[in-house]
């Protein structure tokens, strides 16, 4: 009973090993590390002296040791084996199939390393180390006393081999992904760099068209257009600086382009106060771009016609409930005068809303402009 009892809690103790070792391998530990640990594992679990991860290097047809445990110093990670057929690595790799090779000196079928033989090893058994159609190497388990390696033996080392598979696939994709955004983010930069000197000569050509334009309207349509433009180089300037790739906290990104509004718009001779009631909601950079013209578009129009003479109060408001936000926008003024056309600033509003999947409700509360905007938070 006693021995059963040992054998019981050896097993158990042996799947909490190689679970930590699963868990290592999804949460993307450090390759070396994980190599090195299941290496020692597996040399603890079969009570063996050495084992070796070894990996293919294609160019060289050789291996590399790449982790292992009980070989003398420059071994690991510097000694090279040959991976023809003559040795067992070798074989194991050019057959597909796992090699036990319990007494190596009567072996017929490859001939002994010469790092076998400089360590004592008596027996060996190997396994691929594979994840699809990426061969990575061979797990080696070397035994400098005689031994008998099983077919129990050689599921468990298997075991720790298609562990390591995942291991380095994760890997490797976790090093293209590095690579992709690399690759990713300097492209937007390049972008990025490209709309700010676009934007830089838009305004430069405006400048010279205002020293040459005594038309009263048209003046004020470049100066509309001046300020569009400086409010899209703000609003790329806010996303630019965001912390996460593609994600914008949608209140601090709006508070933001508020501050910078209200130093532009305000001369100093109108008291314009804020009131806000901000919720968290996250959503793309795309809908926050847009969201954020919207916003401008608004808070222009309401310097222009709610606050120019007296001054006056802006609000806004953001909440969501489920996947459905909701943006709030008014001020306390007279509300717009009767008889003025929609202008270019609400046309675009109404694109921009249908842009953003949103829906958009203007109305008078008793006193002012009141825009609600809702749309759905979809983060891409």
């Amino acid at each position: 009973m006693r021995v059963a009892d040992d054998a019981e809690q050896r097993l158990r103790e042996e799947r909490a090993k190689f679970a930590d070792l699963g868990l290592l391998a999804v949460e993307g530990a450090d390759l070396d590390k994980l190599l090195q640990q299941a290496a020692a594992e597996a040399a603890r679990s079969l009570g063996v002296s050495h084992v070796k991860v070894l990996q293919y290097l294609p160019d060289e047809k050789r291996f590399l040791v790449r982790a292992g445990v009980g070989w003398s110093e420059g071994v690991v990670g510097e000694a090279r084996i040959a991976a023809d057929i003559e040795s067992p690595a070798g074989y194991a790799l050019q057959t597909g199939r796992p090699v036990i090779s319990n007494e190596l000196n009567k072996e017929e079928r490859f001939r002994i390393p010469q790092l076998l033989r400089e360590h004592g090893v008596k027996s060996a058994a190997n396994v691929i180390v594979k994840a699809k159609e990426n061969i990575f190497g061979v797990l080696e388990a070397d035994s400098r006393e005689p031994r008998t390696f099983a077919e129990d033996d050689l599921k468990f080392l298997q075991g720790y081999a298609t562990l390591l598979a995942f291991a380095i696939e994760q890997a490797r994709l976790n090093e293209q992904h590095a690579q992709l955004a690399a690759q990713h983010e300097l492209l937007l930069q390049e972008l990025q760099h490209r709309v700010k000197n676009n934007n830089q000569s838009l305004l430069s050509l405006i400048h010279l068209q205002l020293a040459n334009v005594t038309n009263i309207e048209a003046r004020e349509n470049l100066q509309k257009i001046e300020h569009r433009i400086r409010a899209l180089s703000f609003v790329n300037a806010q996303l630019q600086s965001s912390a996460r790739a593609n994600i914008v906290d949608l209140g601090q990104y709006l508070m933001a382009i508020i501050a910078s509004l209200f130093n532009f718009q305000n001369d100093g001779e109108t008291d314009v106060k804020l009131t806000t009631q901000i919720s968290q909601v996250e959503v793309s950079t795309e809908r926050a771009q847009a969201i954020g013209l919207i916003l401008n578009e608004f808070l222009t129009n309401s310097f222009k016609y709610a606050f120019a003479e007296a001054g006056g109060t802006f609000s806004l408001s953001l909440g969501h409930e489920g996947g459905q936000a909701e943006l709030v926008m008014a001020d306390d003024g007279p509300g717009m005068p009767e008889g003025v056309r929609p202008g270019l600033g609400l046309s675009l509003i109404d694109i921009l809303t249908r842009q953003i999947e949103g829906e958009a409700r203007w109305d008078t509360p008793g006193k002012g402009t009141r825009l609600t905007l809702e749309f759905p938070i979809r983060v891409c």
